[in-house]
């Protein structure tokens, strides 16, 4: 599941940290440098403000997106959610617990707020940040009654005194009740946002009621979404439910497994893939490649290729939707009527007289044996009588007569091959190989 987190908040942290205790990784968004210094230090983290079309442009290929942003943050959260639409990508609103003063008086924004505020007499400590400080402007004597606390950063700062504010507070929280108290001093009212446990709204609340003064909420905007737990349990179903989400996972899994180990150029997807097939790393080791295996057999596939299987499963599991796009097909011959008369009037295998049907096919011919090893034997007649030509042999039987033995005739001789060493293989083996291949096109 790849997981997008637009955060620079408490919430953005904890759920980053979540998806690494599930060990999923996801992608970080900070609009700026103190946000991304809030995640953690082994995510990857982007940041940098981005517009409608940026954020777009950075969630393609995403199977979901965490949108963590600030409770107050309206348009970005719009321009997130416009940007999954678009796509179709999940979109998920994490919500910030919100705490609800008695005490307080509530209003619908910062215009209202100093409006009630301008025709009162007092000092007033604004802690709802500088992005909408000029509209303290509208109080009468703002310059002298309005104090602001702002992020230390210095641009904040700088934009308040351009304002014309005489009385700033540069500082970066947490802040505990005690800090409140030592910055409220003085002051008759405090006007703040419903920032929840996270902003430390309830030590703000605790000093002003401790001081006597007159507390104003901005409320949040109203939005619909989801609470931490709810968010964790999305997280988790996603992880076990989604395909994607869950072949993804099961790479990156079988990653962790062969770190540190190396493989020639273009072998290690498809050992990873046949070890996704199977759950089994003994492939790591008993999957065998012939001299330029993995190049011949795209560049034959890229030629349209014609497959032939020797099971009806082998030929199931192939994507054929995908190898039909390149101009390949596939066949198996061992359902055929005429074929089963042939084998038993000779008293062969079906899978041999299989083996004559494909040599009469000739040109561009690629044989996938993920079942009987006489189809593995009679390749290696008709290959060393001249009468077949493929360009590679996938040999990957399972079982314990002559498995072993005809795989070995295919490895020693004059036809490229993907093995499997040994008696263990399959037909489901045998597609997954096939398709490896033609991921690697499609790619």
């Amino acid at each position: 599941m790849k997981t997008a987190v637009f955060a620079g908040t408490t919430e953005g942290r904890l759920i980053c940290e979540y998806l690494s205790q599930k060990n999923l990784g996801c992608t970080a968004f900070a609009a700026t440098p103190l946000g991304a210094e809030l995640l953690p230090k082994n995510k990857d983290v982007r940041c940098g403000r981005l517009d409608r079309n940026g954020i777009e442009s950075s969630i393609k290929g995403f199977d979901m997106v965490i949108d963590a942003t600030h409770p107050y943050a309206k348009e970005v959260t719009e321009n997130i959610k416009a940007a999954c639409d678009a796509l179709g990508v999940k979109y998920i609103r994490l919500l910030r617990d919100e705490e609800v003063s008695k005490n307080a008086l509530y209003f619908g924004n910062i215009d209202e707020a100093a409006e009630y505020l301008s025709d009162k007499e007092g000092s007033i400590f604004v802690s709802t940040g500088s992005k909408e400080a000029q509209k303290y402007t509208a109080i009468p004597d703002y310059e002298d009654r309005v104090t602001v606390r702002v992020l230390d950063t210095g641009g904040p700062e700088e934009k308040c005194r351009s304002l014309g504010f005489k009385n700033i507070i540069s500082a970066r929280g947490p802040f505990s009740c005690e800090d409140n108290i030592k910055h409220f001093k003085g002051c008759r009212y405090l006007v703040t946002k419903s920032s929840g446990k996270a902003g430390g709204f309830a030590e703000k609340i605790e000093a002003a009621q401790k001081l006597g003064m007159e507390v104003l909420v901005i409320k949040r905007p109203e939005e619909e979404g989801y609470t931490m737990e709810e968010v964790k349990g999305i997280i988790d179903k996603a992880a076990v439910t989604e395909p994607s989400a869950i072949e993804r996972r099961s790479f990156e899994i079988i990653e962790e497994h062969l770190k540190g180990r190396t493989f020639p150029e273009g072998q290690r997807d498809i050992i990873k893939r046949v070890i996704h097939t199977t759950a089994d790393f003994d492939y790591a080791d008993n999957l065998v490649f012939s001299d330029g295996a993995v190049d011949t057999a795209i560049e034959a596939l890229k030629r349209g290729a014609q497959i032939v299987t020797d099971t009806n499963m082998a030929m199931a599991g192939i994507n054929k939707r995908v190898l039909a796009s390149i101009g390949g097909s596939v066949r198996c011959f061992m359902a055929d009527e005429n074929v089963a008369a042939e084998a038993k009037q000779r008293n062969i295998t079906r899978a041999a007289v299989s083996m004559e049907r494909a040599a009469k096919l000739g040109g561009n011919l690629i044989i996938v044996s993920g079942n009987a090893p006489t189809a593995l034997i009679a390749c290696d007649r008709l290959i060393k009588s001249g009468m077949m030509k493929p360009v590679l042999i996938i040999g990957v039987p399972v079982g314990f007569v002559n498995v072993v033995e005809s795989k070995e005739l295919i490895m020693q001789g004059s036809v490229p091959y993907i093995v499997a060493k040994g008696n263990k293989g399959g037909s489901n083996v045998a597609a997954a190989i096939v398709n490896a291949l033609l991921y690697k096109i499609k790619r």
